[in-house]
């Protein structure tokens, strides 16, 4: 593409169009074809000349929409900053428009790949909470602002820049707090460290939520967290002369409990009311850290903050690899020959004396000769339930993924899973070559299958537990209801109660659902309305913003509310 094309733009911007002028040809393209079917029908010669003023207007007013102030910035910010800004992991800064302009050739790769923002999930067959993914409305946003010049647009419209906390982001105070020793890199390579530290508790308590904070995040791509009672990792650790030892596959003891995870993004994770990770007394807890190459020298001391329940009665939470190379494997055992690929299928019957089982977050693991995995279960009456599918499987981005509500298996329900493998030189992750005759084990070199469930027993209701709060907004108006006939009080709330009176309501079936911000259901009651003083009663809360969902007369009314105590 000549340069007198676009004489305003420099070369820098010239190289990122002529990359992505395929999106606006493709815009190009679309309306010809429309101009030739209008043609083709013999449309009078006015009104051809007029779709054609009209069509190119319209191409002309795409290639404007999109810039940096009104549109560009806000999808960076709430997409790609929490990992790209000063500190952080990401290699860049994407916090000004001067960022993004710098940076336009690595986002036109990355965003086009879907490379970018890291989600391994398939989102067409399930999708889950806080999903770092891009709608298509704004894939093709940030395409076309490449494809045409990167505009800043009017400045002083462009959106504040997003401030990223450097502590802690949750409005209470932990009830224990672990912190590994100061680390200092020694490797060139990436490596997986685990740091030991004794949790100092004398009896069992319930993890209703925990919050990682790295203490480097420049130099920490994840954090896997275990409880071990065994003694074996603390055994391992005063092996090792450096802080915590290192281990890549597994953390070295079989027996420990996967307690929590967090990767660049990830928010705190808690629990619905009621439910807890039960943390064995006197036992050490162990943090994995993955450590990428290009840290070398750095230094971190990650902590973790953690939130134990009061409640009266707790529902125990389980989190266990119930699919697994293991046990579960159909056409095992887990063997993937050099220079060749492999597909193993497994499955695992719930037995039917469990009754019925809710799961809320689903992980998959495999190592690097893995490329795919999916997951799914059969209810009776051949119901298929989606759970988790992963077309391109990345070692350095696994996660745990939370459902979106509530995931009920019915009686008799068996969960089933399909993992590819490729250990041949066409998959990149490969560590040989040549390739290498790969089995099970715990180092990355070696080989897994394993898919973690973090469950409970069913209690009746659990199917309306939402853990997504975009589930709320996806059929409601989320504002601030107006509604005369509707008085809430008192609010700020107090004494565990919100009253509301509904005049001119009363006979009508009411639902209200109150739920905290992260959209996990904390009450739900059914009534019929009276004028004057309904009631609904509140379980123990810790202060702060709750959402209070009003379901009547065929009206779906929101509210905030401010609770304390």
């Amino acid at each position: 593409m000549s340069e007198t094309f676009y004489p305003n733009v420099n070369a820098d911007r010239r190289k990122v169009w002529d990359k992505c002028r395929e999106t606006t040809l493709g815009h190009c393209l679309f309306y010809i074809g429309i101009i030739i079917f209008v043609h083709h029908l013999k449309i009078k010669y006015m009104k051809f000349k007029l779709v054609l003023i009209i069509l190119f207007v319209s191409l002309k007013g795409m290639a404007q929409t999109n810039t940096w102030s009104n549109n560009i910035a806000s999808i960076i910010y709430s997409k790609c900053a929490s990992c790209h800004h000063q500190g952080a992991i990401g290699p860049f800064n994407l916090m000004s428009y001067n960022d993004a302009v710098a940076a336009a050739s690595g986002i036109l790769s990355a965003v086009s790949n879907d490379r970018m923002p890291p989600w391994p999930p398939d989102t067409t067959y399930r999708k889950f909470t806080h999903q770092r993914t891009l709608t298509i409305q704004q894939k093709t946003a940030l395409l076309d602002w490449i494809a045409n010049g990167l505009p800043e647009g009017n400045s002083s419209n462009a959106p504040t820049p997003p401030v990223f906390p450097v502590g802690t982001t949750v409005n209470q105070t932990p009830n224990l707090v672990s912190q590994m020793p100061v680390f200092t890199n020694y490797a060139n390579s990436d490596i997986y460290q685990c740091f030991v530290m004794p949790s100092g508790l004398n009896t069992a308590e319930y993890i209703k939520g925990f919050e990682v904070i790295p203490g480097n995040r420049q130099m920490v791509h994840h954090v896997l967290v275990y409880a071990d009672t065994t003694g074996t990792c603390a055994t391992l650790d005063a092996q090792d002369p450096n802080a915590g030892y290192l281990s890549f596959g597994g953390i070295g003891s079989s027996a420990a409990q996967l307690i929590g995870l967090w990767a660049p993004g990830a928010e705190p994770q808690f629990y619905p009311n009621g439910m807890g990770l039960r943390l064995p007394a006197n036992a050490d807890l162990i943090f994995q850290i993955h450590y990428p190459a290009g840290t070398s020298g750095q230094q971190d001391s990650t902590k973790v903050n953690f939130f134990f329940s009061n409640a009266t009665t707790i529902r125990s939470l389980y989190v266990s690899p119930i699919l697994n190379h293991s046990s579960s494997l159909t056409n095992g055992p887990l063997f993937i020959a050099a220079n060749q690929t492999k597909t193993f299928y497994g499955q695992y019957a719930i037995p039917a004396a469990f009754g019925k089982v809710s799961i809320l977050q689903i992980a998959p693991h495999m190592h690097l000769i893995g490329r795919s995995i999916n997951s799914h279960a059969v209810a009776p009456g051949n119901i298929n339930i989606p759970l988790v599918k992963i077309n391109n499987w990345d070692f350095k981005w696994q996660g745990a993924y939370d459902f979106q509500q509530v995931q009920v298996m019915p009686v008799a329900t068996t969960l089933h899973f399909e993992a590819y493998y490729d250990n041949t030189l066409s998959n990149p992750y490969n560590p040989f070559n040549p390739p290498v005759n790969v089995s099970a084990g715990e180092a990355t070199t070696d080989e897994m299958m394993m898919i973690y469930f973090t469950y409970t027993g069913y209690q009746p209701g659990d199917e309306n537990i939402i853990i997504d709060s975009t589930l709320i907004t996806q059929t409601i108006d989320y504002t601030i209801a107006k509604n005369n006939s509707i008085k809430i009080y008192p609010n700020p709330a107090v004494n565990q109660k919100i009253i509301f009176d509904a005049i001119g309501m009363e006979g009508q079936k009411c639902i209200a659902k109150v739920s905290d911000l992260s959209g996990r259901l904390v009450v739900q009651e059914e009534f019929f309305a009276n004028n004057f003083s309904n009631q609904i009663n509140l379980p123990e809360l810790n202060n702060g913003l709750y959402i209070l969902l009003l379901k009547i007369e065929n009206q779906n009314l929101v509210y905030k509310i401010n609770y304390q105590h």
